[in-house]
């Protein structure tokens, strides 16, 4: 059996295991694809894995049948919350046009201008747009108030620098860094957009933000910053909801997928 994760992957792989006989799972972490091609490679996969039902309605009815929805699993972790002046205010993804960085830039212009003491972190792999963003941030004048840092192998130690995770994608197919924080007892304040629809539940475990309202992730921020009680629900209801839906043995894994399937085939 092959799992595939990716179009670039499933271009070389698929035809080939089609002819050897190999059944192929394709797994969706993205948004579908509308290409002739992209179809084709679709119609030969054995199963079709799916992250949230946002990627599962995005796919062609002609091809749901074959579709198994497989949640993302979390490993436990160690939190350590390192005593700090400053306020951080993260966001951790690919420099993108589509990971709508602008908006948080815009955000974060509104809080420099209302003397909100907050420090803005950017953690990613950087990118062509990253030269884009920097040129932003020197014209509005406010680079100063920024930090950059690339991926390193330990994503949870980004965690612990972190007050509130700002997630403002624009149709994340699912949003892994949504549960990260919240397993991670970081607030979320995320676009009301995609699958993050399907893990944060508005004023409960995170919020959410029309997607393009700088004003909006500007006021959620204040809101959360000057309410410390509100903060902390806002966190272990994260936390509870998180552990019960993502971690380790609490759903179904690809691994115990593979077994039913691998029944079937044989």
């Amino acid at each position: 059996m092959v799992h595939i994760n990716d179009l670039r992957t499933a271009y070389l792989w698929i035809i080939p295991t089609k002819i050897l006989g190999v059944p192929v799972i394709f797994h969706y972490r993205t948004r579908w694809i509308k290409s002739r091609f992209s179809a084709f490679l679709t119609f030969l996969s054995n199963k079709i894995f799916v992250a949230s039902n946002f990627i599962e309605k995005d796919i062609p009815e002609k091809f749901r049948k074959k579709i198994v929805k497989v949640n993302n699993i979390f490993s436990n972790r160690k939190l350590i919350k390192k005593k700090r002046e400053r306020f951080n205010v993260c966001f951790i993804g690919s420099i993108l046009p589509q990971k709508n960085l602008i908006t948080f830039c815009n955000m974060a212009e509104i809080l420099i201008k209302k003397n909100i003491k907050v420090k803005f972190l950017i953690i990613g792999r950087k990118t062509y747009y990253f030269n884009f963003l920097e040129s932003l941030l020197k014209k509005k004048k406010i680079l100063n108030h920024f930090l950059f840092s690339d991926f390193k192998k330990d994503i949870n130690k980004y965690f612990e620098l972190a007050d509130i995770l700002v997630c403002p994608e624009i149709n994340d197919g699912f949003g892994r860094t949504i549960i990260d924080g919240m397993l991670n007892r970081v607030p979320v304040i995320a676009s009301n957009s995609g699958g993050h629809k399907e893990l944060i539940k508005n004023g409960v475990n995170g919020f959410l933000v029309e997607t393009f309202n700088h004003e909006k992730y500007a006021e959620k921020i204040i809101k959360l910053k000057s309410n410390f009680k509100l903060r902390q629900k806002i966190i272990n209801n994260a936390f509870k909801w998180g552990c019960k839906e993502y971690l380790e043995g609490k759903s179904k894994t690809v691994d115990s997928i593979y077994l039913e399937y691998m029944k079937i085939v044989r």
